[in-house]
């Protein structure tokens, strides 16, 4: 089983709902969801994205507590969205962040407030009661603990459960763009390999994106593409990163995205199989071919995409 998480905004929750088809038909593949901005766009991207995932029969995960972005300090608004989620969605279940400083009383209060509703447990440090988290397992509706590797040891782990789902961040974010010429071409992860031998029931990332949360809109002076494939040598993930001519003054979006776009192309000559699974990256080489404009945000929404089609190829 493979946990992608996402942040809600609004190329991710695009991604989604363009392949909503595909993780029903696949059923392995469960997105998980941290909604970050507390816009009315926003707001109705989320639903629109859970009423497509409803519609095709798709599972999804929806984070009641977020860690970064708007509702971090806005917790009558995040009440208000669980509210109208848990009425009117049927395939999403629930997911609760705790650290060292959380009380049980928390989790017990989220416990009774999803009901009857399938929930998870999403660890962003070691839980300083990790023997109090045994009760979850006698609980129909729990579906397990998602476990941020970051900062935790082998020995707490051993403490959880055997309902364990193993999370880290494989994308090595640059502070700028350009800086990925150092590594144009990088081991990304070979958990989808190793993750039952490792003793857990599944694993997940924060895909093409990383975890750290940024909210920018500018131009850069480099464009990257970011996508992922299997390395025939060893059957790892590597990421490749398409990039443009780093522009001195005045970026051109469209020209540097073009030029992005054919390094792309490239690459699929050498690697055409791709294009037999990916319509992630059956519209990228589309909007190569035919020379239209394309957004920096739709470059976002594609690479998402391909990466979770290509998890679906694995797992």
């Amino acid at each position: 089983m493979y946990f992608p998480l996402l942040r809600g905004k609004q190329n991710e929750l695009l991604a989604l709902r363009e392949l909503s088809s595909k993780l029903s038909d696949h059923g392995g593949v469960i997105p998980v969801i941290e909604p970050v901005k507390n816009t009315s766009r926003s707001i109705g991207d989320l639903h629109r994205c859970f009423t497509k995932l409803e519609e095709s029969d798709a599972k999804s995960i929806f984070i009641v507590n977020p860690q970064c972005g708007d509702f971090t300090r806005n917790r009558r608004g995040i009440n208000s969205i669980f509210n109208e989620v848990i009425e009117r969605y049927d395939n999403v279940g629930f997911g609760f962040w705790i650290d060292d400083g959380t009380d049980f009383q928390e989790i017990k209060n989220f416990i009774k407030s999803v009901g009857t509703s399938d929930f998870y447990i999403l660890h962003s440090s070691a839980y300083s009661e990790p023997e109090e988290l045994r009760a979850l397992d006698k609980l129909s509706n729990f579906q397990g603990h998602i476990l941020w590797s970051k900062g935790m040891g082998k020995r707490y782990l051993s403490k959880i459960t055997n309902e364990n789902i193993i999370l880290n961040d494989h994308f090595e974010k640059q502070d700028t763009n350009a800086l990925y010429r150092n590594a144009q071409n990088e081991f990304f992860s070979d958990q989808y390999l190793t993750f039952k031998e490792d003793g857990y029931f599944g694993f997940g990332d924060f895909v093409t994106v990383g975890f750290e949360y940024v909210d920018s809109g500018f131009t850069p002076y480099t464009v990257a593409i970011h996508l992922t494939y299997v390395n025939e040598k060893n059957d790892e993930i590597w990421i490749r990163h398409f990039l443009s001519t780093t522009a001195k003054v005045n970026p051109n979006a469209q020209e540097m995205i073009l030029e992005a776009l054919e390094d792309f192309a490239s690459f699929i000559e050498d690697y055409p199989e791709i294009l037999e699974f990916s319509s992630g990256c059956q519209e990228l080489h589309r909007i190569y071919e035919s020379g239209e404009g394309t957004s920096l945000g739709n470059l976002k929404k594609l690479s998402i995409m391909h990466h979770l089609e290509l998890m679906m190829e694995l797992v």
